[in-house]
């Protein structure tokens, strides 16, 4: 690609956002009137600003607030958004369990 005389370079505004932080996962998605985003089997109540996220079991929360909150194949984890949150750092103590 590098040496052909046949590309052309055009400008582009597609609205792009890498995702890469819970912040931006959460920004990326509708929010419900709390500012909760929800997948999956989820209960949220007297909870704002949460990103919680369910794939086989059910996920309930009270009184949380701007937490991240995963369930994947009966593994939970949960975190609030900030720096030091980004999901590899999640790895690091569920390979320590055994559980990755």
């Amino acid at each position: 690609m590098e040496k052909t005389s046949d590309a052309v370079v055009l400008p582009l505004d597609a609205g792009w956002s890498d995702v890469g932080s819970w912040a931006a996962l959460h920004g990326a998605c509708e929010a419900d009137a709390r500012g909760n985003v929800s997948r999956g089997d989820v209960i949220a109540e007297e909870s704002n600003g949460c990103y919680l996220y369910s794939e086989s079991r059910l996920v309930a929360v009270v009184g949380l607030e701007n937490h991240v909150v995963i369930e994947t194949k009966g593994r939970r984890a949960g975190c609030p958004p900030g720096p030091g949150a980004g999901r590899e750092e999640a790895r690091v103590p569920a390979q320590r369990a055994g559980a990755v």
